[in-house]
């Protein structure tokens, strides 16, 4: 082919590219960049769907771990008070189900995963169960 440009003299090198070598060079870089592509493409989509995989995990979480209102278990005004100033203003299914046999003094043996409130159960069985002998002493004196 063509030449597509030739430079010489002194001091300079004579270089020498044809028209088909050039195309062929960028034909190459072209066939890369779209190699290159369907693999880049592959790993965005692996990181959108752990990204989405982590949401869902969350969004099963919360829903597992808070999704009871305090109000219908029979906790006091009081007690439901303080726990909204931790913070905590919905419990877990497990507190659901344990709360209202722990409030009425029922020995329970819970068995569930770490973070699921069986503790905050205990205790707010217990902290009511204080309040309640309180009350009913000053009522007594």
């Amino acid at each position: 082919g063509a030449p597509l440009w030739r430079a010489g003299g002194p001091g300079v090198s004579r270089c020498c590219c044809s028209a088909a070598a050039a195309q062929q060079q960028e034909q190459q870089q072209q066939l890369q960049q779209k190699q290159q592509q369907p693999l880049q493409r592959r790993v965005q989509q692996q990181q959108e769907q752990q990204q989405q995989q982590q949401l869902q995990q969350q969004q099963q979480q919360r829903q597992g771990f808070a999704t009871a209102s305090f109000g219908p278990l029979g906790l006091l005004p009081s007690v439901q008070q303080a726990l909204q100033q931790w913070g905590i203003l919905r419990g877990s299914s497990m507190q659901a189900a344990a709360l209202p046999l722990l409030l009425q003094g029922q020995s329970l043996c819970i068995a569930a995963e770490t973070g699921s409130g069986k503790t905050l159960a205990y205790v707010v069985a217990l902290v009511q169960r204080l309040l309640v002998l309180q009350q009913q002493q000053q009522q007594q004196t």
